[in-house]
């Protein structure tokens, strides 16, 4: 029976590698006439540029494998492999598709058939990524991920940003990136990474309303990834904040990055807030933040002093003077310590009473009434009754005494 008479086009271009490499094969291999042929010739000028057109109207047999398997165990040799690469980078794109389509089809595994595939997609990668992400989406069926596949939008970002963008638009428009159970296609979401973090700083409206279209689930991950590349940059880092975060999340990202940033350094907060252009409750709630962290990580120490107290109400002072008194009271309560060498109830209470007495107001009883011990502990509760008996504001009190009472059925 007469061999194939037209050999596929990514066989025939790396037969004469594997012919010059001295490879063999029980099976006829490819003659120079054959190669000579105008036949094989004008396949090629008529063939599609487009992998799915490509496979649609050539219907020719994969090699056997017996080729493929001599190729792959003949990579052992370096000088072997150095001759292929070189014979793979002389292939068309559309010859490199059908290579690693053929290569697919035989469904060969082993880190030498490994290595084959890698040197054809990063062939395909460098000669024409828009064509390798399709070879990768059909390969993959959109849900995982490679390095290879990043690499190759990687360079068509590059090359042609719209033309990149338009590509992803194309596949998400037609389901290409199916949804997991768990809602996160992470191949989608790095494409859609890549795409985002250069528009944050060119065309940061652009970036918002890609984020704003996407999966939530999706969403979420790029939106970490986003902030931690351009957490160096505050105009960045707080324009993407203010345009894309989720109103509800916002000012967790605000938080984290400003105690990030100043790493225990609380003279630089004030710079960071104005920066951000805080507002009121934005910034109230990240000094009671960072006071509750500050306090906890003391008392998780060392006994948290009367001094500690006071350098921590002048640097109020200086950021927010209304919060003063609120923050004290957040101090105290995130003081107290279940370890012996830490500050227990009675002495935090003892404190906090003082600072009411030289005017702190219930602002600074309120935190401590709504501890964990003072909910909790049923041996602290004639101490918590006294504290909650000054507070002035008759419905705050009243709220106050009823969570208690709701709580001490249980112990701490």
């Amino acid at each position: 029976m007469k061999t194939i008479a037209i050999v596929t086009l990514g066989i025939a271009a790396l037969c004469v590698g594997i012919s010059s490499l001295g490879f063999n094969s029980q099976k006829p291999s490819v003659t120079k006439q054959e190669e000579e042929k105008p036949k094989l010739s004008s396949t090629r000028k008529s063939s599609s540029s487009s992998v799915v057109a490509d496979h649609q109207t050539t219907e020719k047999k994969p090699k056997a494998s017996s080729d493929w398997k001599m190729t792959a165990r003949n990579l052992k040799s370096p000088n072997n492999a150095e001759r292929l690469k070189q014979q793979i980078s002389e292939m068309s794109d559309i010859e490199l598709c059908k290579a690693l389509d053929e290569l697919a089809s035989l469904r060969l595994s082993n880190d030498a058939t490994r290595q084959l595939r890698e040197m054809l997609h990063h062939a395909l990668v460098a000669k024409k990524p828009e064509m390798a992400l399709d070879q990768f989406m059909k390969e993959t069926g959109g849900t995982l991920s490679s390095c290879p596949a990043l690499a190759a939008f990687e360079n068509f970002l590059k090359q042609d940003s719209a033309a990149a963008t338009a590509w992803l638009d194309r596949n998400i428009a037609a389901d290409a990136f199916p949804e997991p159970l768990n809602g996160f296609n992470v191949m989608l979401a790095e494409l859609e990474k890549r795409l985002i973090i250069p528009l944050v700083k060119t065309n940061p409206a652009e970036a918002a309303r890609r984020l704003n279209a996407m999966r939530a689930s999706n969403k979420s991950f790029i939106i970490d990834k986003v902030l931690e590349e351009i957490v160096g940059d505050k105009a960045a880092f707080a324009s993407f904040v203010r345009s894309t975060v989720p109103e509800d999340e916002r000012q967790h990202q605000i938080n984290d990055f400003i105690d990030d940033q100043i790493d225990g350094d609380f003279s630089k907060v004030n710079d960071y807030l104005e920066h951000f252009d805080a507002t009121l409750q934005e910034r109230t709630n990240f000094l009671e933040t960072m006071t509750s962290r500050a306090f906890y990580d003391i008392g998780d120490k060392r006994m948290v002093t009367r001094e500690d107290f006071e350098n921590h109400r002048k640097w109020i002072q200086s950021v927010e003077p209304s919060l003063v008194n609120k923050a004290t009271g957040i101090a105290i309560a995130r003081s107290i310590s279940t370890d012996s060498t830490g500050m227990t109830f009675n002495q935090a209470a003892a404190i906090a009473m003082e600072y009411h007495a030289s005017g702190g107001g219930d602002d600074v009883l309120i935190p401590l009434l709504q501890s964990h011990p003072a909910r909790w502990r049923k041996d602290v509760r004639e101490s918590v009754l006294k504290i909650a008996a000054q507070i002035s504001h008759e419905q705050t009190r009243q709220e106050l005494l009823s969570n208690l009472k709701s709580s001490r059925e249980m112990e701490y």
